[in-house]
């Protein structure tokens, strides 16, 4: 589930099955290690088209280990294929192009047509009404 703020991203929750592999980085812009981390839930929290800030909700298990004791190799996430190309780059890509309107159509009037003469049913006489006796008149 993610929420938009104009048209960037701030918010987006993984509802079950949340995995993540991050490289938190310290104040100087150096690498602290690697946090690998499973839950059910995450909220990540975006900035500048950045993640600012994540979130494990329910039932985090993982740990942060210094970046040689890792084989990043073998920590990537199973089955993830990271396809920049196919991102996308704006709300119309996500939703599609706006709405085309179409122009007003022009309207013209008819030229009547000639008088035609028509034939007509006779007009039907309406039922009778009930005469509120039974039986002979």
């Amino acid at each position: 589930v993610a929420s938009f703020d104009s048209s960037e991203l701030r918010i987006m929750d993984v509802l079950g099955n949340a995995q993540t592999v991050y490289y938190p980085l310290d104040e100087e812009g150096g690498y602290i290690g690697v946090n690998s981390t499973i839950c059910s839930e995450m909220r990540l929290f975006f900035g500048n088209n950045t993640i600012t800030r994540l979130r494990f909700e329910t039932a985090p298990e993982g740990k942060l280990e210094p970046m040689g004791a890792v084989n990043h190799k073998e920590i990537r996430l199973e089955g993830f294929d990271w396809q920049t190309e196919s991102r996308p780059k704006s709300l119309d890509d996500l939703f599609g192009p706006p709405l085309r309107v179409l122009p007003e159509r022009k309207t013209t009037t008819a030229t009547p047509r000639a008088a035609r003469p028509r034939a007509t049913a006779p007009a039907e006489s309406p039922p009778a009404a009930p005469s509120g006796r039974r039986g002979k008149n």
